[in-house]
């Protein structure tokens, strides 16, 4: 059973036709094939939704920001955004706002935009950008539709069925609205599935929903075993390529069979207040789940593989020694016999790394001057090496040795050998979101919602 973590959250996955999950964890984007594998950073930009076209590549968005990972590099994607503005100006001024990904059936993208602000009113602009080959079409929303897009599914037809707030809509060339006159109650709509013959799933505060041929069946808390008198937490529906149906509610898992919801055994290590999860369904229907951002779990049919994560956990590293390091706003950890054992409490952590000399270098936030810096475990004993420092995103170099990026005094970003403590001017302006060196020294970094590539080392 792994406990690999691929970041302190798990802000959005999606599973490839070849079986790949590519999961999204703060500004990084990793892959699990058996193995994880990060692949990539996106820099400050907070990237929250994603989905994968017909070729492969990936497709994440957040705020004013859509990325495709071609496999090797990430492409900045043009929607015509409007520049970005001050959203504490008085009154705030326009933003645009990516707010939800799906891939069409034809390798064809499909994205809902509009302001920053979810709770804005029918005057803010949306808009329904379509992504084809030889660039993209904006396609505008009625004015009274709706104003933020909870998701968005494809069906088989090509048809665009949009969840929002308070109704469903359907766009294949003209806009339908489904609403409280023609469907069951829906508040608050939270997911969207196509089952295996083009029905639509919606899933809601108050249930889950399936129209198919024009008729809404609602699914409550009474179809669903052992929830009727703990309906706490979101509603959730997901499909399978299979023509599996998967549903929910929190970390409560449910498999649909014959329309009978049959439930699936607990989460094991579930965090206590388990209200919303993201999921997802590979080609052989297997159910992946993430509860409340704390770990990525797979149903293997009779049992939970937890693949990623401790709850509370910020990061990990291995010595080639095989020795496991971990750490959390608690302290550092390392594993014995399969179980976390403190070896310096009290010491607010966020990243480590190991080097090929059996050196531990560990990196914290800057909350106590007494104990925040650069932590440092020479084989036997860890001592505080640059108190205050504001040193971060540790890693790995080709050569064995830790590295990590250094914030200057006047804002500046350098690049600092951990071990001997040289440093190499990299930009004038502070770069936080990530740093990676490839096998030729080549030097990789984020920041300001960028990466930018420095001459090998």
């Amino acid at each position: 059973m792994q406990t690999f973590s691929p970041g302190s959250e798990v802000g959005a996955m999606a599973l490839a036709e070849d079986g790949t999950l590519y999961v999204l964890s703060g500004t990084r984007l990793w892959s699990y094939d058996g193995a994880w594998h990060e692949t990539t950073t996106f820099g400050a930009s907070w990237h929250h939704t994603m989905a994968i076209d017909d070729a492969g590549q990936v497709w994440l968005a957040g705020e004013n920001r859509i990325t495709r990972w071609d496999g090797s590099d990430a492409i900045e994607v043009d929607w015509g955004a409007e520049p970005r503005s001050d959203r504490d100006a008085d009154p705030p001024g326009p933003e645009s706002w990516v707010q939800v990904l799906a891939s069409g059936v034809d390798s064809d993208m499909w994205a809902v935009t509009g302001r920053w602000d979810p709770f804005a009113g029918p005057e803010e602009e949306t808009a329904l950008i379509h992504f084809e080959a030889d660039g993209f079409t904006r396609i505008d929303v009625p004015a009274d539709a709706f104003t933020w897009a909870a998701a968005i599914e494809v069906a088989p037809d090509g048809s665009v069925w949009i969840a929002t707030g308070d109704r469903l809509l359907r766009y294949d060339g003209a806009w339908r609205y489904y609403s409280m006159d023609d469907q069951p109650p829906l508040t608050s709509g939270r997911s969207l599935a196509i089952g295996p013959a083009g029905e639509v799933w919606a899933a809601a505060n108050d249930g889950i929903l399936r129209n198919e041929g024009g008729e809404w069946r609602r699914f409550g808390p009474g179809d669903f075993a052992g929830l009727a008198d703990r309906a706490e937490g979101d509603y959730w529906v997901a499909s399978g390529a299979d023509g599996s149906i998967w549903g929910g509610l929190g970390c409560n898992a449910f498999h649909l069979v014959s329309d009978e919801w049959l439930p699936l055994p607990a989460v094991p290590n579930a965090p206590e207040y388990c209200y919303s999860v993201t999921t997802t369904v590979d080609a052989a229907g297997s159910l992946w789940m993430s509860p409340s951002f704390s770990a990525v779990y797979r149903w293997l049919g009779d049992e939970w593989q937890r693949l990623a994560g401790i709850y509370s956990l910020n990061d990990f590293a291995v010595g080639d020694d095989g020795e496991v390091w971990m750490v959390d706003h608690d302290g550092i950890n390392r594993v014995v016999d399969g179980d976390r054992v403190p070896v310096l409490a009290g010491v607010p952590v966020s990243e480590i790394v190991t080097s090929d000399a059996g050196e531990v270098w560990a990196a914290g936030g800057r909350w106590d001057e007494e104990v925040d810096g650069l932590w440092h475990f020479d084989g036997a004993v860890w001592s505080l090496t640059r108190r205050g420092s504001t040193i971060h995103s540790l890693t790995r170099g080709p050569n064995g040795g830790a590295w990590g990026l250094v914030i200057r005094s006047d804002g500046g970003t350098n690049l600092i050998d951990l071990a001997i403590g040289n440093t190499r001017f990299v930009a004038e302006s502070t770069l936080d979101g990530g740093l990676a060196i490839a096998p030729d020294g080549t030097v990789w970094l984020g920041g300001e919602g960028r990466l930018y590539r420095v001459d090998p080392l």
